[in-house]
């Protein structure tokens, strides 16, 4: 899309999604080569999104902070641009918590590309404390299982959370 076209998207889609009148809305937004930019939108009623195109992590972060309402997010694919290792630091025993309501997450990380996505799924799975169910590709499910086990004893949101295979 042209800037216009995209500046009409925002304002069409920030008017319809934060009216007070409209107290939940679900929203599929399939391939359309949108590049989103969370930080213009105020989707402040939208309870379901899915997205068809990738998202770079670090958008996808604000755009789980510009869904205030938001209790299922599926994203198709979560590209790694800035590596996450980063955003954990290792010094911390407590990553501060997304304000939130997300329960249902769909995130795939292209292992063939990325081959250690881990990070990036540690650092959302942590922030995320309303999470009850994260699905993920079929080579992340163990190896995130392990490791939200071993980090149970810190984050007690993770001793109900089911992590399965995403497809």
């Amino acid at each position: 899309m042209n800037h216009a076209s995209m500046s009409e998207f925002y304002e069409t889609s920030n008017r319809i999604f934060s009216n007070p009148e409209i107290f939940q809305a679900k929203l599929q937004l399939p391939r359309s080569r949108l590049d989103l930019e969370p930080s213009k939108i105020a989707w402040t009623n939208i309870t379901h999104l899915t997205m068809g195109d990738a998202v770079e992590f670090s958008n996808f972060l604000l755009l789980i902070t510009a869904l205030p309402r938001a209790v299922k997010l599926d994203i198709a694919e979560i590209t790694l641009q800035n590596h996450p290792y980063e955003m954990l630091n290792e010094t911390e025993d407590f990553i501060k918590p997304f304000e939130s309501r997300i329960e249902d997450l769909r995130m795939y990380v292209n292992t063939e590309m990325y081959p250690t996505p881990l990070p990036a799924i540690e650092y959302v799975v942590l922030r995320i404390h309303s999470l009850r169910r994260v699905r993920l590709s079929k080579d992340a499910v163990l190896p995130a299982r392990v490791i939200a086990k071993l980090l149970e004893p810190n984050y007690p949101h993770l001793v109900e959370l089911v992590i399965d295979n995403a497809y």
